[in-house]
């Protein structure tokens, strides 16, 4: 709900709008052998068109002067501010220690990995694999149960009900 009250969201919004009113009145304009219909839908498109195209404009306009979000090597997404909150959570779950230390002026955070943080890639891919498990299995029991259905209406149902 709250993105609705984004002016972005709107703006974006908008912009679909008149590309959808006017990509129908291209579409009109070629598929129907109507002169009344063309000029309405050439009339349509004058003023749908323009205003698509100034939304657009505003929209990429947006996004290009937007501030960014910081993205490493590995396509990591990660805000400068959200540091020292994220390494104090690690911490809180015993994944790492940390020192703080000031050297010539620029601060750094001497950490170090502990048991649980270097387990953290096998328990992830252990959780992955259990998560897999759990999905196949609800497939599985849904055929099952789509197969006793099928067994049931079309095999027993009529030596009942005949």
């Amino acid at each position: 709900l709250e993105a609705i009250a984004s002016w972005r969201n709107l703006l974006f919004g908008v912009m679909v709008y008149f590309l959808a009113a006017s990509l129908a009145s291209l579409y009109f304009i070629n598929n129907i052998d109507d002169a009344a219909v063309r000029t309405r839908q050439r009339k349509l498109l004058n003023e749908n068109g323009p205003i698509f195209v100034c939304c657009f404009v505003c929209v990429m306009a947006q996004v290009l002067i937007a501030k960014g979000v910081a993205v490493d090597d590995s396509g990591i997404d990660f805000k400068a501010e959200d540091l020292e909150p994220t390494i104090k959570a690690l911490v809180y779950d015993e994944y790492i220690e940390y020192v703080e230390s000031d050297k010539k002026g620029d601060f750094y955070y001497c950490i170090t990995l502990l048991k649980k943080g270097f387990a953290f890639q096998r328990s992830e891919e252990q959780r992955v694999r259990a998560r897999r498990s759990s999905i196949i299995t609800k497939v599985l029991l849904a055929l099952l149960g789509a197969a006793v259905t099928i067994v049931l209406t079309r095999v027993i149902a009529p030596l009942f009900f005949n």
